[in-house]
């Protein structure tokens, strides 16, 4: 069996072996993701006694590391519902141990959040100010910025070096999407930052 390191390094090995590099699976993300390869995060965990043994106070979301993941997507409930949660994804045939939690940031502190990723005319920019979780804010709203006009949007919005984060994700996965959401205060695991990186995708 190999252990985590391992698996990891094969990983960021793959990923960095495609020209040019790219994450083309949700799993690869996910294992890039929980052991911090892309800077911030919320805090996330992989199993209800995670949580438990955190000891977090508040709401969570809970997301699929595996297939489905639209479906499994749950927003902002009370942690004490978790088993109640995880057993409805069990009944929908969901493999339960492929769930991810994480804490729900101050949706109400939101600035801007959406897609960010790289074009022939520059850096383009999806992105929506309703202060609510990213699905249900971009169904509201959906507003492009591109070029320009978009690197202002998220010098204005990002704390200098979340936006420093976000470029160099860009360098390193040129094609990729990021999935992100800024505040107006700092925001997850690492400090000075307002931006949180909730996905790297090239699939």
């Amino acid at each position: 069996m190999k252990n985590g390191a391992e698996s990891i390094e094969e990983i960021k090995k793959t990923v960095f072996s495609r020209n040019p590099s790219s994450i083309k699976y949700k799993s690869e993300f996910y294992e890039l993701f929980n052991n911090g390869f892309f800077g911030n995060k919320a805090d996330t965990a992989i199993s209800y006694e995670e949580v438990i043994k955190k000891g977090w106070k508040g709401t969570v979301s809970i997301r699929s590391r595996g297939n489905g993941t639209a479906r499994a997507l749950v927003y902002n409930f009370p942690i004490e519902n978790i088993p109640d949660e995880i057993e409805k994804r069990r009944k929908l045939g969901f493999d339960v141990t492929k769930l991810s939690f994480s804490l729900t940031p101050p949706d109400d502190k939101l600035r801007i959040q959406g897609e960010i990723m790289r074009t022939e005319q520059g850096i383009f920019v999806l992105y929506s100010t309703v202060k609510k979780p990213m699905n249900l804010s971009l169904r509201d709203e959906e507003k492009i910025a591109t070029g320009i006009c978009a690197q202002k949007l998220l010098e204005e919005n990002l704390f200098p070096v979340s936006l420093d984060d976000i470029y160099e994700i860009l360098e390193l996965f040129p094609n990729d999407v990021i999935e992100f959401s800024s505040y107006d205060v700092c925001v997850g695991n690492l400090p000075h930052r307002n931006t949180i990186i909730w996905e790297v995708r090239g699939y």
